[in-house]
C-alpha cells in the first residue's frame, strides 16, 4: 500500500514537473509573443512621430511657400468670413482682413468692366486676378489673388498695336489719294506767287496757303512713311549738306530771317542711310521746334560727332518737355497740342531705330533739344581729328 503511494506521489510529481514545464514554456513563448508585439508597437510609434515631423515639416514649408507667394491667399468659412491670410494681402487688400466679410473685403477694389468677378482694379493702378476653390468638405473656400498688371498691359499694347496697324493701313491708302492733288495745288499756287508779288494782302494769302499745304505735305509724307515702315539703305549722306537743304525748304516760310540758327561742322560728316528718311526726320524736328518757339526768339540747329556718333541737335525756346510726357512724346498719335497729330516724332524715332541710332531729349529752362544721333559711315577718329573747330553759325 505504501508503494502505491509513493508511485502514485510520484507520478502526481512528474505530472506536475511536466505541466510547469508546459506552462513555463508558453510563460516564455507569450513574452516572446509580447516583446515583439512591443517591438511593432516601438516602430509604430517611431514610425508614427517621424511621419507627424514630416507632416509638421511640409506643413511649415507650404506656410512658408504661402507667405511668400507673389500673390494674396485668403481662406474663408462656409459664412465668407476671412479666417487666414497671408502676409502679402493686408498690403493689396488693407486692414482688417480676419474675421471681415469677404464680400466687403473685395468691395474695396474695382471690378473690371465686362469681367466675370475675377478681375479687379486696385486703388493703386494694378490689375488683379481672383482664383476660387471650394475646400474639402466644403467648409469654406480658398482665394488666390495674383497681380495681372504686366500680362494686362501686354494684352493693350497688342491690342493698340493692331489698331495702329489698321490705321497705318488706311491712313496709307488715304495718303496716296491725297497726295497727287495735294501736289499739284502746291504746284501751282507755287507758280501764282510771283504774279501777285507788289499786291499785298494776296501775295500774303498765297504765301499763307503755300504754308499750309506744305504742313499737309509734311503730314502725308509721315502718313506715308510711317505706316509702310522705314527701310535704311547704304546710300551715303552727308549730313551738312543734308540740313543745308532742310534749313533752305524752311526759309521761305519765316518771316524773321535770322529765326534759325544752323551751326555746321568744318570736317564733312558722312552716314548711310536713306536721304528721304533722315531728310524727313530732321524736317520734323526742326517744325517741331519752331512751333513751340515763339516768334521773336530763334532755333538753334547743330552737327557735331560724339562718341563715334554724328549728332544732329535742335534746340527751341519753347515751353519745354515735361517730366511726364517724356516717355510718351514719341508714341504715334500722342501730342500736347489739339491741332497736333502726333505723328511727327513718332516718325524720327523710326527713322533713328531703322538707321541703328536714337532719339534724345533734354530738357532746359528755357526750351528743349531733340539730338538725333547716328552711326558714322566712317571712323569717328578721323573726323575728331581734323575738326580742330566749328564753324560759324549760318543764320537763316
Amino acid at each position: 500500500m505504501q508503494q502505491l503511494r509513493d508511485d502514485l506521489r510520484l507520478t502526481a510529481v512528474e505530472a506536475f514537473d511536466d505541466k510547469t514545464e508546459e506552462l513555463t514554456a508558453e510563460y516564455l513563448s507569450m513574452q516572446r509573443q509580447l516583446a515583439a508585439v512591443a517591438d511593432e508597437l516601438l516602430r509604430a510609434r517611431q514610425l508614427r512621430i517621424e511621419e507627424l515631423i514630416e507632416r509638421e515639416r511640409l506643413a511649415a514649408r507650404v506656410e512658408q511657400l504661402i507667405e511668400i507667394l507673389p500673390g494674396a491667399v485668403l481662406v474663408t468659412d462656409a459664412d465668407g468670413i476671412i479666417t487666414e491670410c497671408n502676409a502679402c494681402a493686408p498690403d493689396w487688400l488693407g486692414r482688417p482682413l480676419i474675421g471681415a466679410d469677404l464680400d466687403a473685403v473685395l468691395s474695396r477694389l474695382e471690378p473690371s468692366q465686362g469681367s466675370d468677378g475675377s478681375r479687379y482694379r486696385s486703388v493703386d493702378g494694378r490689375w488683379i486676378c481672383v482664383a476660387r476653390r471650394t475646400l474639402p468638405d466644403a467648409i469654406g473656400d480658398l482665394l488666390l489673388l495674383t497681380d495681372d498688371t504686366e500680362a494686362e498691359l501686354l494684352r493693350q499694347t497688342v491690342a493698340r498695336r493692331h489698331r495702329l496697324a489698321e490705321m497705318g493701313e488706311m491712313s496709307a491708302r488715304l495718303a496716296h489719294q491725297v497726295r497727287t492733288p495735294l501736289g499739284a495745288a502746291v504746284l501751282y499756287l507755287s507758280q501764282l506767287q510771283p504774279l501777285l508779288d507788289g499786291y499785298g494782302d494776296a501775295e500774303r494769302y498765297i504765301a499763307h496757303g503755300l504754308d499750309r499745304l506744305r504742313d499737309l505735305e509734311r503730314l502725308v509724307n509721315d502718313m506715308l512713311l510711317f505706316a509702310g515702315g522705314i527701310e535704311s539703305s547704304a546710300e551715303p549722306i552727308e549730313l551738312e549738306s543734308l540740313i543745308d537743304d532742310v534749313v533752305d525748304t524752311f526759309a521761305p516760310q519765316q518771316n524773321d530771317p535770322f529765326r534759325i540758327c544752323w551751326t555746321g561742322s568744318d570736317t564733312p560728316i558722312t552716314v548711310l542711310g536713306s536721304r528721304h528718311a533722315l531728310r524727313n526726320a530732321v524736317s520734323n524736328l526742326l517744325a517741331n521746334a519752331l512751333q513751340f518757339t515763339p516768334g521773336d526768339d530763334h532755333v538753334v540747329v547743330s552737327l557735331s560727332v560724339s562718341d563715334r556718333m554724328a549728332r544732329i541737335a535742335i534746340r527751341d525756346h519753347g515751353p519745354g518737355v515735361p517730366e511726364e510726357f517724356k516717355d510718351r512724346v514719341f508714341e504715334p498719335f500722342f501730342s500736347t497740342q489739339s491741332a497736333g497729330t502726333g505723328l511727327g516724332l513718332a516718325v524720327v524715332q523710326a527713322v533713328a531705330c531703322a538707321h541703328d541710332g536714337r532719339i534724345l531729349v533734354n530738357d532746359y529752362p528755357d526750351g528743349a533739344e531733340f539730338v538725333l544721333e547716328l552711326p558714322l559711315a566712317v571712323p569717328a577718329a578721323v573726323l575728331e581729328a581734323g575738326s580742330a573747330g566749328i564753324a560759324e553759325p549760318t543764320h537763316v
